[in-house]
């Protein structure tokens, strides 16, 4: 036996034991995942039927709906036009924010304007973050609940500077408490 029949015995056995362990590795992480979807199954199996039922409001409040967009030209146009169309007769807001250095996105949004679209430009050459441009149309949308006396989603809100996160808090602490979305409230004033 030469040296090269030494070598190749050597690779060999390494890889054999290389793709003996990979595949241990695969059957432990397959387990672990069948584990977690078991026990998620169990849990689901283990609620039905004493989920709370969502109650209707009364009033449930405008729908605001954000589009963050940073040189969308192209397609924001259409998507606005057919939002506003499938949304015809609905009580909501169409809020788009832009960046004062993105003049074609700017015209694609006035070009499809409409009585519930509102158009926000921040004050920041973009793109900035996302978060960013999501906080400017929060602070639109409160400006027009101010303006009109109408709250947008009744979901409670802390009385600190108006975030995202207050209602992201109530959603997620409603979720933990009755396993679901919360639900609409009746409105109570501003």
């Amino acid at each position: 036996m030469g040296g090269f029949d030494i070598l190749l015995a050597a690779c060999s056995f390494v890889m054999r034991e290389a793709a003996l362990f990979a595949a241990f590795c695969f059957l432990l992480l397959g387990l672990s995942d069948l584990i977690v979807d078991l026990i998620w199954l169990g849990l689901r199996l283990a609620r039905r039927g004493r989920r709370p039922p969502f109650p209707v409001a009364a009033q449930p409040g405008r729908l605001a709906i954000f589009v963050p967009a940073w040189d969308e030209a192209a397609v924001i146009g259409r998507m606005l036009t057919h939002a506003q169309a499938a949304f015809a007769g609905a009580d909501y807001r169409l809020y788009v924010g832009c960046y004062p250095n993105d003049p074609a996105t700017i015209a694609a949004v006035r070009a499809a304007a409409g009585p519930r679209l509102r158009l926000v430009i921040g004050p920041a050459p973009g793109p900035t973050s996302k978060a960013d441009c999501l906080n400017r149309i929060w602070e639109r949308m409160l400006e027009d609940e101010a303006e009109a006396g109408v709250r947008v989603c009744n979901w409670p809100r802390t009385g600190k500077r108006g975030t995202t996160r207050d209602l992201a808090g109530y959603a997620g602490t409603w979720w933990d408490e009755n396993g679901g979305f919360p639900p609409l409230r009746p409105r109570s004033g501003l």
